[in-house]
């Protein structure tokens, strides 16, 4: 295996094979000049590392975004090679027009300023406490405040770029819709948590499968591709005797979801229900699925990020732990842990 970062340079060279094949295969010719932005930020990320961390799971989770992004475009209408490239750069999906004007865009974007301040507050208690370090039900609490995290710091994201947009005179939907509110999984997962990369899963690959006339196989072609682009991140992330059980988790917990889903539409319970009292157990019960399995998923991710101080193989140093003292949301190259 070649070792971490330099293994990271053949993915960029995938995705610049891909992008290749969109221009190659409708216009013949390339236009390189305009992607050396693209790739020469693909290429540099490893380096900001010596190893597992931080920088990790952002190059991964940026790659596997580009790959998604290619594939909903090989679905679109053909355009001119240069617009291709900079349509890959485009996050178009959270600057759609919101029906609705955003009130009091400066609250948004203090809401939004002070749950990203939540979230790193939340990392620097997690750090000092460390439960995942404890017996079961600590490791289990850590869990969830990781999960904690992410909503807070997601929240925090979506309210700050909505309140910013408004105050210009824009009104967009942002990155998410309430996904507290979810009614069901298929409600979560299709409408309201990362519209960003719904979008590009919906056109990618659930769409093109369904057109020919597999619904289901659609759907699971959606989680699955889900479940690929996050195993983008375990690229090197430990010993293979490590990572292998690790991917395949994460990878389980996007399939697992995808049955959970067609389970729910059998059921006819993606129907959001009209009562009060349904609507209210339909929302209790969706969440509590998430909260029980969003360990499969954010277990791995933070043990790859070294969040609260956790690490890859039990009993192995992290590059926070070989510090004294260590800081806690940054790594021995002082770049941002993400949760």
């Amino acid at each position: 295996m070649i070792p971490f970062p330099y293994s990271y340079l053949l993915l960029p060279v995938v995705v610049a094979l891909g992008m290749a094949y969109l221009a190659a295969g409708r216009w013949g010719h390339l236009r390189i000049p305009a992607r050396v932005g693209l790739l020469t930020l693909l290429c540099a990320l490893p380096f900001t590392t010596t190893g597992p961390g931080p920088a990790q799971v952002i190059l991964g989770l940026l790659m596997g975004y580009v790959g998604l992004r290619m594939a909903a475009l090989a679905q679109r209408p053909a355009r001119p090679p240069w617009q291709t490239c900079w349509d890959l750069l485009q996050l178009e999906p959270l600057f759609e027009p919101r029906a609705t004007p955003w009130s009091r865009p400066g609250w948004l974007m203090l809401s939004g300023l002070l749950e990203i301040a939540a979230c790193i507050a939340l990392l620097w208690v997690g750090y000092g406490f460390r439960l995942w370090d404890q017996a079961w039900p600590m490791r289990w609490l850590d869990d969830l405040l990781v999960l904690v995290e992410v909503c807070v710091g997601a929240a925090g994201m979506h309210h700050l770029l909505v309140g910013v947009a408004a105050r210009l005179g824009h009104h967009v939907r942002g990155l998410q819709d309430r996904p507290l509110c979810s009614t069901s999984l298929s409600d979560f997962w299709g409408k309201r948590w990362n519209r960003l990369v719904q979008r590009h899963l919906d056109e990618g690959f659930f769409r093109p499968v369904l057109r020919a006339g597999k619904p289901r196989l659609a759907l699971f072609a959606a989680f699955a591709a889900s479940g690929v682009l996050h195993l983008l991140v375990l690229g090197d992330g430990g010993p293979r005797s490590e990572v292998l059980p690790i991917a395949g988790q994460v990878m389980g917990f996007f399939l697992l979801h995808g049955a959970l889903v067609a389970l729910e539409r059998r059921l006819g319970w993606h129907r959001p229900p009209t009562n009060p009292r349904r609507l209210f157990l339909a929302r209790t019960r969706s969440l509590a699925i998430f909260v029980v399995l969003s360990p499969m998923l954010l277990d791995p991710f933070a043990r790859l990020a070294h969040v609260h101080g956790r690490r890859v193989a039990p009993g192995a140093p992290t590059s926070s732990s070989r510090q004294d003292p260590p800081t806690p949301a940054f790594d021995n190259q002082g770049l941002g842990s993400a949760p």
